[in-house]
């Protein structure tokens, strides 16, 4: 595949994720199932059709051998049984033919509808302007459980409009043929089906249980995956296994829960076909001995009655399945209008990439206050590596997301060049800004190539990018791995677990370089490193990022001492901005923080 298709195909998704972001969310739980369903408006038409001629050409086949029966038993009659064998050959082919296309609509239909819901809630999660998203195993229940329940509603559109046509149209047949019979089908099935609307939020709830056990397990077993080096260093396995033991005894109560309610929804769909033909034959049989129906008529209405345990099962499965739907689409509609973290005002004015300034040199926080920091000022030039030397935490994740605007000031602003960035789009802030959390780094399954094409940008030609990434490995020590030749092609396992801890922070850190961004926030790049390593890693970002504005939040003295100015931040406050040596001569409490003497 060339590079034009693959750039192509990246322009396309993204286009369809802005659309998709873009779209007002949901106000309910059914206007996101009628969202769904109107977007495959035309196939559940078609489907609708097939549908209805699958399970009529079905009932079609008593209604023909009942004909049959009683043209055999009058003796005036001439037609030949080849026409009625036709006739019924006909049927059954016709019901064949349409349920072969009817499943390939149902399944496109499912198909297709699970995916536009993933679509939505990924857009939603991977929106610029951020939100309150909780639990990633939530999310993962989100977009695969409940976007597939919502699908299996599409699924059943066919079927279900084809059941209801059916029942009508047997119904129907039945009244013109003895009204007693017509009213057990017309108004006996609704009338039955009003047995399970008390069983309909018992269920609701208890599914909503089982989605919510699923989601927590789900968190626990990939906690327990990406801390298994731990628990095996400590030893910890029956922690481990009592945790995750916990999580699936109380998956088990509530799947055992929904199973009983599902059995009492799986005995009526049982027993109500069967009582109705049940009843259909009573009645038939004693009409036929009243002299009220020809035998055709009972062997016909026999056979129709047996035939509708499919429309009426298929109507009570329908019921079942909207209520699990309109369960898990409560959900999507939660993630979909959660509240952005930061509003993207100049939305309407998007400038492309190619529009903006070749370089956005300077990054400056001016007076900045949020949670975490207290009237926050700190310039960076266009030459400049400064470091940020933090003692909270929370300080140092604010200072991260204030540059990447993830965040916004309660007072003060974050400027981009000469611009604050509330006033710049934040598809013009991501292009030339890059922000990365080396210390918790983010890869992908995949090989180190595939994670070092995430920050691929334009340059002269591939084969520059390719020599980029093979020589920002190597200043970071990563050719430890393979032989140059094949570096790039190491696979790294899911969330980079086939390497050691300092392995991936090496190549979150060569990612980043790799990018070679107008404006480079790193934090913490070197914290997982031995000192011999961390010196190789320092060096190779003092390189790389030689005339390019950066800052890196760290305490590791080894990363501060090649910075040009350092910023020490207690608790919330600025204390002082100068280079390492004075800071580390002056102040005893920056000393006490990166653990260097006088």
């Amino acid at each position: 595949m060339s590079a034009d298709t693959v750039a192509s195909m990246a322009d396309v998704r993204t286009h369809r994720s802005h659309e998709t972001a873009l779209a007002e969310p949901p106000e309910s739980a059914r206007a996101l199932i009628a969202w769904a369903l109107r977007a495959e408006r035309v196939w559940i038409g078609v489907g609708a059709l097939v549908g209805s001629l699958w399970m009529l050409s079905l009932a079609a086949i008593p209604i023909i051998v009942g004909s049959a029966v009683d043209r055999a038993l009058d003796p005036n009659s001439n037609s030949p049984v080849a026409l009625w064998a036709g006739a019924v050959a006909a049927a059954v082919i016709t019901g064949a033919a349409a349920g072969v296309i009817r499943h390939w609509i149902a399944v496109g239909l499912f198909v297709r509808t699970w995916q536009r819901i993933e679509r939505r809630i990924t857009a939603r999660v991977l929106d610029a302007r951020g939100g309150a998203f909780g639990d990633p195993g939530r999310l993962l229940a989100h977009a695969t459980n409940d976007a597939r329940n919502v699908g299996t509603v599409a699924d059943l559109m066919c079927r279900g409009t084809g059941a209801v046509v059916t029942v009508a149209a047997v119904g129907a047949l039945m009244i013109n043929t003895s009204m007693e019979l017509g009213a057990v089908v017309l108004v006996g099935v609704p009338a039955s089906l009003v047995l399970v609307i008390p069983l309909w939020p018992v269920f609701e709830r208890r599914f909503d249980a089982q989605r919510t056990r699923t989601a927590e397990a789900t968190s626990v077993a990939a906690d327990t995956i990406e801390g298994l080096r731990t628990i095996r260093g400590f030893h910890a396995h029956d922690v481990a296994r009592n945790w995750f033991a916990a999580t699936s005894v109380a998956l088990e109560r509530s799947g055992i829960q929904l199973a009983r309610i599902g059995g009492v929804w799986a005995s009526l769909t049982a027993a109500i076909p069967s009582l109705f033909l049940a009843a259909v034959l009573a009645i038939a049989g004693r009409q036929v001995l009243d002299g009220q129906l020809e035998p055709g008529d009972i062997v016909a209405f026999t056979g129709l009655a047996t035939i509708l345990v499919i429309p009426i099962g298929t109507i009570v499965e329908l019921l079942i399945t909207w209520a699990g739907g309109l369960t898990s689409a409560r959900h999507i509609v939660e993630v979909l209008s959660l509240e952005f973290d930061v509003d993207d005002h100049a939305a309407s004015t998007r400038v492309a990439v190619e529009q903006r300034p070749r370089r956005v040199a300077t990054l400056a926080f001016d007076d900045v206050t949020t949670l975490q920091l207290d009237r926050f000022t700190l310039a960076v030039g266009r030459n400049e590596i400064v470091g940020v030397a933090c003692t909270a935490r929370a300080a140092a994740a604010s200072i991260a997301d204030l540059a990447a605007r993830r965040t916004v000031p309660s007072s003060g602003a974050v400027v981009l060049g000469v611009l604050d960035v509330e006033s710049r789009p934040l598809d013009a802030i991501r292009a030339c800004v890059v922000v990365d959390d080396a210390a918790q780094p983010w890869l992908l399954p995949g090989t180190i190539a595939e994670n070092l094409d995430v920050s691929t940008q334009a340059r002269s030609s591939a084969r520059d990018d390719h020599d980029r990434q093979l020589a920002v490995l190597q200043a970071v020590g990563l050719d430890e791995l393979r032989g140059s030749d094949q570096l790039l092609e190491v696979v790294i396992g899911a969330r980079g677990l086939r390497l050691s801890g300092g392995q991936r922070q090496r190549l979150a850190v060569a990612r980043a370089l790799a990018r070679d961004a107008d404006v480079l926030v790193l934090v913490d790049p070197t914290s997982a490193l031995d000192s011999i390593t961390e010196a190789r890693v320092a060096d190779a970002i003092t390189t790389y990022r030689d005339r390019r504005c950066s800052v890196i939040v760290t305490t590791s003295p080894t990363m501060l001492g090649r910075c040009d100015r350092v910023a020490f931040v207690d608790g919330a406050d600025l204390v002082d901005v100068r280079d390492h040596e004075s800071l580390v001569r002056n102040s005893e409490a920056y000393r006490a923080l990166v653990g260097v003497s006088s």
